[in-house]
Parts: structure tokens; sequence; C-alpha cells
């Protein structure tokens, strides 16, 4: 592998010109710079030489203003996509860099790889720049930078956090759940010692990497699934939990939630702040997501027809200010742009756009507005990269396969891939057959309920004695609810170490099946 401070040299002279572009003109697009010096026979260049000389006139360029809106451009014509391979099992987790030059990506093969962003788009076989001297001991689930990228936090099912230096790739700190994996890691968006986690334990950890156990514990009534911090009030977390479904809390008072979505959003999996911490987009498992515009209290919900979210944890993401992405369980990766003017309370019964590729379940996204860029991953062993402009061994017309529906499997995952990069088909046909086990379970579940209820906005107050007259209903009352009181003692595994193994492709099916349930 190339070491972090010496690129290859197919890009070295593409790098220096970058850089020293960047010195004299101040802060520029390298990934750009580097497309015209490495793809000159692009059939974009001429825009893209447009916009470099605009951008000497009137200042800083985004890629988004070379080559349009990755979003906008897919409407029109597929955009371009690449697939970057290096891991030996499903990716469950990627993530780029606060300046977006690197990428991070890590599952089942338990290894923590970093990726060059800008070698990810010029090199036709890019490869990991380095990857993190520690590993888990069984599937990574959650990756983040800290703030100024000297530090990468991994965490997953080993119940552990793992703190890397980026630089020396050594193993700075480790924390430890309760007895539960790890969902998802967020960073204090002002302070770079302290991050956020959600745990499979009932509760969310606020952690400072400068004393010994967590700073705080917050308590929930099931597993939490995903905890975030509002960039523009690092004093709110938005926590989405089983049972208590998408809440905020106020880390100055953790005794009450601030605010409470209701008892509907009870599936939810995973939380994201707009950019102005103004908005919430929350995907909810056997729901469509719902967009919150926290500025009057009103809310959108989210739908198309082929969209589906029931067999695995997903995150979700904004991209901007208007578009809302997620992953589904049919592969694709559904868009959704918030309308200019809407009167709330009501649905986009369509995607604004939706993106094709994959060859199995989609469960992470991650967009980089600077470079106008795209990755996901899920139950695959690649990290797709999505962009409007042309990318070194990119295409636009992807191989795709049939779904083999409810089959009986009785042939296990191939021995010869289960070290190798390339794709196991058994393991893609393994995830179909627990998709349609979880279709005819949804049938099965809405024949024998109702949703007879009335609607409310989430709504930011902590005043409302109103209470819910039907917790199971699909939408409730929006009321401040107490956080139940942390129970040092509550026991929330069966496990009695830190140590969980691997999960093996051959017991997956029982897993996903209960987590589908559960969730």
């Amino acid at each position: 592998m190339d070491k972090l401070d010496y690129p290859t040299t197919s890009s070295r002279c593409a790098v220096v010109k970058a850089i020293r572009a960047r010195e004299l003109r101040g802060v520029g697009n390298n990934i750009g710079e580097m497309f015209d010096d490495r793809c000159g026979s692009l059939s974009d260049t001429s825009r893209l030489i447009k916009a470099l000389r605009n951008r000497e006139i009137r200042g800083k360029t985004r890629s988004n203003e070379m080559y349009g809106n990755i979003f906008e451009r897919n409407r029109d014509k597929s955009i371009y996509q690449k697939d970057l391979k290096a891991h030996t099992g499903c990716v469950n987790a990627v993530e780029f860099s606060p300046q977006e030059e690197y990428i991070v990506s890590g599952g089942d093969d338990c290894n923590v790889l970093l990726w060059r962003t800008a070698k990810c788009c010029v090199e036709a076989n890019p490869q990991p720049v380095t990857s993190m001297e520690a590993k888990h001991e069984s599937n990574i689930f959650a990756l983040r930078f800290s703030l100024f990228t000297e530090r990468i936090y991994s965490a997953g099912n080993d119940f552990r956090l793992l703190v890397h230096d980026l630089k020396t790739r050594a193993l700075l700190r480790t924390f430890t759940t309760h007895g539960g994996c790890y969902y998802r890691v967020s960073t204090h968006p002002a302070n770079d010692d302290v991050i956020a986690a959600a745990s499979e334990d009932k509760h969310a950890y606020i952690y400072d990497l400068r004393l010994s156990e967590p700073a705080m514990k917050i308590k929930h009534r099931g597993h939490v699934f995903s905890v975030e911090y509002n960039r523009r009030q690092p004093n709110l977390i938005a926590v989405c939990s089983k049972s208590d479904g998408l809440v905020v809390h106020d880390i100055r008072k953790t005794t009450d939630y601030y605010a409470s979505a209701g008892s509907f959003t009870s599936n939810a999996i995973c939380a994201q702040w707009s950019p102005e911490g103004d908005a919430i987009f929350c995907i909810i498992s056997k729901s469509d997501p719902i967009y919150f515009n926290l500025l009057n209290s009103e809310y959108m919900h989210l739908h198309d027809p082929e969209y589906k979210n029931l067999c695995t944890v997903k995150s979700c993401t904004f991209a901007g200010s208007n578009y809302l992405v997620t992953g589904s369980d049919d592969w694709n990766i559904y868009v959704w742009k918030v309308p200019d003017i809407w009167t709330g309370e009501e649905t986009i019964d369509q995607a604004y756009t939706v993106l094709k590729g994959h060859r199995s379940v989609v469960n992470h996204i991650q967009y980089a507005e600077q470079s106008n860029l795209l990755i996901s991953c899920g139950v695959e062993k690649i990290v797709k990269c999505w962009s409007a402009a042309e990318m070194q061994g990119s295409y636009r017309e992807p191989k795709r396969r049939t779904r083999m529906g409810r089959m009986i499997i009785t042939q296990s995952p191939d021995a010869d891939l289960i070290e190798s990069t390339e794709e196991d088909l058994q393991v893609l046909y393994m995830f179909d057959h627990f998709y349609e086990d979880a279709v005819q379970r949804e049938l099965i579940n809405l024949d024998s309920n109702s949703d007879d209820s009335s609607e409310r906005a989430f709504l930011f107050t902590a005043d409302s004695n109103e209470n819910s007259s039907d917790d199971e209903s699909f939408l409730s009352e929006i009321t401040a609810t107490s956080c139940a009181s942390e129970d040092e003692n509550d026991s929330t595994s069966d496990s009695d170490g830190v140590g969980r193994k691997r999960v093996r492709m051959e017991d997956a099916s029982n897993e996903v099946a209960e987590s589908s349930d559960e969730i």
C-alpha cells in the first residue's frame, strides 16, 4: 500500500500541479484540476476549463458548477459510477473526511481502509493508501473522521469503539459498551475531543477523549440506532431508538427529551440534521422517510412505490439543503427534493431521481458537496463512487442481475471467495431470500393492523401535557416525554464480554430475521 505522504507516480505530477495552483490562487478544487491534467480528452473538458477561468476571476468554484448538480444530471441521463474494490466482505460504512480529501470504509472483513478521494476519481483501479493497524473482532458498522482529519473512529459488532491515529495508523483509545454493538458515531461540531455513539445496549453515549469513562450516558427503552449532533447548535443531538423513535436531546439537561416526534417514529433507524440545523431527515423501518421542517413544525412524507426499507439498518443524508438521499432494499439509491413551496403535512409521491447500479441492498450513503461526489455501500464488497463528471474506469450502464426470490438456499458461500474482493453471488442470493421473507412478514402484518390516527408535526416544545391516546397508532401527538432514569444494573445483552465474534454468513438468516422483527 502507498504511504500517506507519497502519491503514486502516475498521479504525482497532477497532485503537485494542483497544489502549486492552489498556493498561487488560493483554495481550489484539486479534483477538478487533476481531471484537467489526466482526463483532458473528455467531453466535459471545455466546461471544466470555463469553470476554472471563472474561478480565477470570481473566486472559488465548486465541482457542481463545473459539471452540474449530480442529481439534476441523473434526471437527464445516468451519471457516472465506478466500483472501488479492496474489501473481502460486505461494506457496512463509508465516510468522507471533513475536507473531502479522504474516504474511509469498513465492513465485515473488520478492516478500516483509507482512500484518497482524488485517486478514486483519476485512477482506473484505485487502491486504499493504507489501513489502520488495529482490526475489529467483528463487523464494523460505523466510521467517522475527527474534525481536523487527525483521527478515525470505527465501531461495530465487537462492542468496541476504536480511535485510530490517521498519520501513524496506531490505535489511540478504545471505548466499550455494557454489552451491545455500536451502530453509529457522530463528532462534536466544535470540540474535537468529544464524540457521540449509538449503541444496541439502549444508550446514547457522549465520550470525551480526555476521560477514561463516558462523559454522559442517555438511557432509552430500546436499541439506539443513530445519534447525530446539530452542526449549528451542538447542545442538541437527534437520537433514533427502538420504542422511543426519533427524539431530540439537549445535552445540558438529559432527564427529559427536548422534543419527541411521537410513537409513529418508533421504528426510526437514522436521522440527519440539515446543514442549517433547522430540518431533520429521518428514515423509518417498514415505512416512508419523513422530512421535518423545524422552523414551522411541519413535516412531509417521502414516498416512492419502489422504495423499500425492511431488512437492514440504513443511513440517510442531506445533499445540500434540498436533496434527501437514502438507500433501499431494491438495490437503488433514492433522492427526494424538498419543494420550494409547500403547505406541510403532505406527501411527495415519487422520488426526484433514482441512482441505479448496485446489485444488492444499499445500506450507507455519503455526499461530498465540494466535490459533488456520492459514495455508497451495502451487502456487496464494493464502495461505489458516483459523479456527474467522467472518472477513469467509470461507466454509465451497470451490469444488473435478477433477484432470486424466495429460493431455498442449498449452497454455502463459496470458500474460495471468502477472502477475495470478487463478489460471491451466493451471499447476494442469501440476502434476496431474506428480503422476500421480510416482504411476506410485512404483508401478514398489514392484514392484521390498521392505521387510523390523527397527525401532528414535529414541535420543539417541552410544555405540552397532552398524551397520545393510542401508543401503537401510525401517527401520534408530539409530546414531551421524560426519558427513563438510568439503571446502571440493567443488562441488555446475553453476551458476557467484549469479544463478540464475526457474524458467519450461514448464521445470517437468523440474525437478519430477528433484527427485521425488532426494528
